[in-house]
């Protein structure tokens, strides 16, 4: 179980990924202490379940979708209309860590563990 403060998170624009073919849309989350104490945590207990780290860059991010197969242009389109966006300031008080199956198809993403705020400041 992973202990973590109370948590506020601002979402701040949108981004593709993929290099020149983009393959993602995701929205990126302003970056703060209580994010990156969590993934140093998750970092450092992946290699004691067997897990890789993996993450060498951090960039909080919510992904949004995955168009390998989607007509380009009109994500394009709504991104670049949305790449200015910036949310209010919201609390988080869950979030659950996922595993991804990557397949030929849609990918597969399975909830593993489900965490919640165990200290209140």
């Amino acid at each position: 179980m992973i202990e973590f403060e109370p948590l506020g998170v601002e979402l701040k624009s949108f981004f593709w990924g993929g290099g020149k073919t983009p393959q993602s849309v995701w929205i990126g989350v302003t970056p703060n202490e209580n994010l990156t104490r969590i993934h140093l945590t998750r970092d450092n207990a992946a290699p004691r379940v067997g897990l890789s780290n993996g993450s060498q860059n951090y960039t909080p991010h919510i992904t949004m979708a995955y168009c390998r197969t989607t007509p380009l242009e009109p994500v394009l389109d709504r991104v670049t209309s949305n790449s200015t966006m910036i949310s209010t300031l919201f609390a988080v008080d869950q979030f659950n860590l996922y595993s991804s199956h990557l397949r030929d198809g849609p990918n597969l993403y399975t909830i593993e563990t489900r965490y919640q705020i165990l200290k209140q400041t």
